[in-house]
C-alpha cells in the first residue's frame, strides 16, 4: 500500500468504529514525521521486519564508528580498493589482547581491518585501525526503520524512504496491516475522555495490531532465523 492508501484505509476504519466523519486528528497521519511513521517504526522496531544493508565511509586513522541509522546489527563488512568484501570477524578484548598483545588498540594500521570489537548495539572498534579513507567502504547488515536510510557517501545523510503520498509502504505486506492498526489506535487518543465509545474502539483497534504484529513477527523470525542473517550482502555481490 501507498502511504495515501494506508491513510484512506486508516480514516474508513475510523469511519464505520465511530459512525461518523473523523474529528480532533492530532497530526495529519499521511505527513511525513507524522503518526503514520510512527506507527511503521514502532511495527519496525517491535518485529525485526525490515532488513536493510547501509553502507559508511572508513577514514584512515579512526577505530570507532557506528551505525548508520541501523537499531540491530548483525554483520559487519570491508571493502577494499578493488571491492574485494572482508567479513570482519567479532572478537572481545580479551581475544586481541591474547592474540595480539595488550596494546592491539594502538596497533598498526591495515587496509581492510581484520577484526571488530562491539562497544554498543550499533558501535564497534576495528582492528587493526583502517590505513585508509574510502567512501561506502563499511557496509552494515541489519534491522532499521523505513523512515531513515543513509543512501550513499561518506558523509551521507538519512533519506526517508517514502515521503510521498504515492509511495509504496517498504514493509513487507504481510506487515503493511499492522501500521494501519496502530494508526487508528494513535488517531483515537485525542478521544479518550471526550467520547464514550474512544476508549473501547482505541481497544479494539490496538488488540488488531498486536495480532497482526504476533504474526508478522513469527513471519519475521522465519525470514531472518535467530535475528542473525549472515553474509547476505557478499551473497548478493556473488562474493
Amino acid at each position: 500500500m501507498t502511504r495515501a492508501e494506508m491513510v484512506n484505509l486508516s480514516d474508513r476504519l475510523l469511519l464505520a468504529a465511530f459512525g461518523s466523519p473523523f474529528a480532533d486528528d492530532p497530526i495529519t497521519p499521511g505527513e511525513p514525521g507524522g503518526l503514520l511513521d510512527i506507527a511503521a517504526d514502532e511495527v519496525c522496531r517491535s518485529t525485526d521486519c525490515f532488513f536493510d544493508v547501509q553502507s559508511t565511509g572508513l577514514v584512515a586513522g579512526q577505530a570507532t564508528y557506528c551505525a548508520p541509522t541501523l537499531y540491530r546489527v548483525t554483520d559487519v563488512y570491508c571493502l577494499d580498493a578493488a571491492g574485494k568484501v572482508t567479513l570482519l570477524i567479532a572478537r572481545t578484548p580479551a581475544d586481541l589482547t591474547r592474540s595480539l598483545g595488550a596494546g592491539w588498540r594502538d596497533s598498526a594500521t591495515a587496509d581492510p581491518p581484520q577484526y571488530l570489537v562491539w562497544e554498543g548495539a550499533t558501535r564497534v572498534r576495528l582492528s587493526p585501525t583502517p590505513s585508509v579513507t574510502r567512501p561506502d567502504a563499511l557496509v552494515w547488515e541489519g534491522f532499521g526503520v523505513t523512515t531513515s536510510k543513509i543512501l550513499s557517501g561518506v558523509n551521507g545523510l538519512a533519506a526517508h524512504l517514502w515521503p510521498g503520498e504515492g509511495d509504496e509502504c517498504p514493509l513487507p505486506e504481510d506487515g503493511q496491516m499492522a501500521v494501519v492498526y496502530r494508526l487508528c489506535a494513535l488517531r483515537c487518543l485525542p478521544l479518550l475522555g471526550k467520547t464514550e465509545a474512544a476508549g473501547a474502539q482505541m481497544a479494539a483497534f490496538t488488540a488488531e495490531y498486536r495480532r497482526e504484529r504476533g504474526d508478522l513477527e513469527a513471519n519475521a523470525a522465519r525470514r531472518y532465523p535467530s535475528r542473525r542473517v549472515g553474509p547476505l550482502f557478499a551473497r548478493s555481490i556473488g562474493r
